[in-house]
């Protein structure tokens, strides 16, 4: 489900959003109240919080199990993982309700403060980049404790634990520069660690 999430979420990155948002950079472009106006509330928009809500409620099995998996070589670990695991999930599913139910308060707000229009259009695209890094970040965080202490207790493969390095180090990249290597590397890492459990001998 992790997975299938930042496949939508790379697909919304790489197409719906230049493509179809108007979003050609979105480094400035989530600045510009005229492509704000243009996309909060469209299909795409909330197909993009579907997205993130997903994701969210795909992150607390996975924190879950996470910190189970780690319980007998780290209880300590463990607990650090399932707190980084949970906060991600707060944040991906807070920042889908903003894009959800917030675009149609938003609307609501707008017709009723005309003179505020802009300042509210500015508001929520601040509260939804806001949400989105620390989902971002916190899911990074996640990844990067999850692949040092399964390394370490030889849990999971060492390509793998590899990869999650790579994925918390974008994360962290992430917060000082807009470059969201993130994505592919979240996308490559959630595939990963499906297969991995498949082929991983029940208990």
């Amino acid at each position: 489900v992790v997975a299938a999430a930042f496949a939508m979420h790379n697909l919304n990155a790489v197409y719906i959003e230049p493509r179809i948002l108007g979003f050609e950079d979105p480094a400035s472009d989530y600045a510009k109240v005229e492509k704000l106006r243009e996309a909060i509330g469209h299909w795409p928009w909330l197909a993009s919080g579907v997205g993130h809500f997903l994701t969210g409620l795909a992150a607390v099995p996975l924190a879950l199990w996470a910190a189970e998996l780690l319980r007998q070589a780290s209880p300590l670990a463990a607990s650090f993982l399932r707190i980084a695991g949970l906060f991600a999930a707060v944040g991906f599913l807070l920042g889908g309700v903003t894009d959800l139910l917030g675009s149609h308060a938003l609307g609501l707000l707008v017709a009723e403060n005309p003179t505020h229009r802009d300042a509210l259009y500015l508001a929520d695209s601040l509260l939804r980049v806001v949400l989105n890094g620390f989902a971002i970040v916190a899911f990074g965080w996640f990844i990067g404790q999850l692949s040092w202490c399964a390394a370490g207790a030889g849990l999971l493969p060492r390509g793998l634990c590899r990869l999650g390095y790579a994925a918390a180090a974008s994360a962290l990249l992430f917060t000082v520069v807009y470059l969201p290597l993130y994505l592919p590397l979240y996308l490559a890492w959630a595939l990963w660690l499906g297969l991995a459990l498949r082929r991983r001998p029940a208990a």
